[in-house]
């Protein structure tokens, strides 16, 4: 993609101090960025190598100045650059549907506009919502439910009747609604104690890798 910074400032309600004319590329790191590169200031720690960068433009916080330098200011530089992030590096449109390959269970509920990859297990009584993606080993428990569009990365693992909202992002190696450490006498009889609870993950979660 290639955009002025002129009409990067008008999608970020900034201002441009310098050349608006110049072509950005990409976006990358102050100490990588080269011509054609916009780089970014949002910790103030990095604003001594400002001046050593060789971007072609910096995005800058308010009150932030540099000789020689064209700069793009905006309130917040961090979140602006999330927008510019998602407007340079968009993500691909998965193809909604169950692969041949995946495990629907009779009595499951996956919506046609989900999109199931192979090696994915969903139980009898589960519900899986519109735009859901499931990758690849994915594991979907009785009664279990995934929202509308979420995302679950490879390896994840729902727990029978654990509830998942709507946008979230579970992801590689998640597992939710395991058993916790419920013994009774340890040492002595070591009895399990039976786990019969579910887990609620609301609505616009994200869950780090390996998390149980």
């Amino acid at each position: 993609m290639k955009k002025t910074l002129s009409e990067i400032a008008s999608f970020l309600d900034g201002s441009v101090s310098g050349d608006g004319g110049v072509v950005i590329e990409q976006i990358r790191g102050i100490d990588e960025a080269g011509p054609g590169d916009l780089t970014f200031v949002a910790n103030p720690k990095y604003r001594k190598r400002m001046g050593t960068t060789e971007a072609s433009a910096i995005l800058v916080a308010k009150g932030t100045a540099c000789a020689g330098k064209t700069l793009l200011t905006v309130a917040d530089p961090y979140a602006a650059l999330g927008r510019l992030l998602d407007l340079y590096y968009p993500e691909e449109e998965e193809t909604a549907g169950i692969h041949k390959d995946a495990t629907i269970e009779a009595g499951a509920d996956v919506s046609p506009e989900a999109v199931v990859y192979p090696g994915v297990h969903v139980c009898r009584g589960a519900r899986v919502d519109k735009k859901a993606v499931l990758y690849p080993g994915v594991f979907i428990g009785r009664d279990a439910s995934v929202g509308e569009a979420s995302i679950l990365y490879p390896g994840v693992t729902v727990y029978r009747r654990c509830r998942i909202g709507r946008r979230v992002v579970l992801h590689a190696g998640v597992v939710i609604g395991s058993d916790g450490f419920g013994f009774a006498l340890p040492g002595r009889e070591n009895r399990k104690i039976p786990q019969v609870g579910h887990v609620q993950i609301d609505d616009d979660v994200e869950i780090g890798a390996n998390t149980t």
